[in-house]
């Protein structure tokens, strides 16, 4: 079970008011926080409300402060353009056995293989001067994701 947050409350100072509505992180030990990164546990929303033994309920839910559905298709929406991408150069290269290489370079976006560079040998300072643009398709989500760059010494 993952924690979600400490928070303490009074709850005969609340009685019958939605006194938390609000999101929270979720935690983790800390070994499972290094192997999968700070942040990576998710959140959960929570609203609280107690009402005293004999106080009447008048079924008024607390406003939404995050429509989750709304999140998602809004993540979930296509982006439609192009995506111009210039590799230039690269510089001071090391290889495994300390020699010049044949480097070349493999850009992806998420879910695409863009493009690859043409091999340049026997050097540390490649000169790509590679210039591309592709027409692309992603979700909100997927356009925050990082382009990858694969550098391979050859």
């Amino acid at each position: 079970m993952l924690p979600i947050s400490e928070k303490k409350l009074m709850l005969t100072r609340y009685l019958g008011v939605w006194c938390i509505n609000n999101k929270y992180k979720l935690i983790g030990s800390k070994d499972l926080e290094a192997k999968l990164g700070p942040g990576s546990f998710g959140e959960i929303y929570v609203q609280v409300r107690f009402l005293k033994e004999g106080m009447l309920d008048d079924n008024k839910e607390p406003e939404l402060l995050e429509n989750l559905e709304a999140v998602l298709a809004e993540q979930n929406a296509l982006i439609k353009g192009t995506l111009k991408l210039n590799l230039n150069h690269a510089k001071n290269l090391i290889s495994k056995d300390g020699k010049p290489g044949n480097p070349y370079c493999i850009i992806t976006a998420p879910n695409n293989k863009l493009a690859k560079t043409q091999i340049i040998k026997n050097t540390i300072n490649p000169i790509f001067e590679s210039k591309r643009t592709f027409p692309i398709s992603l979700t909100k989500r997927e356009a925050t994701e990082k382009v990858k760059f694969f550098y391979i010494h050859g």
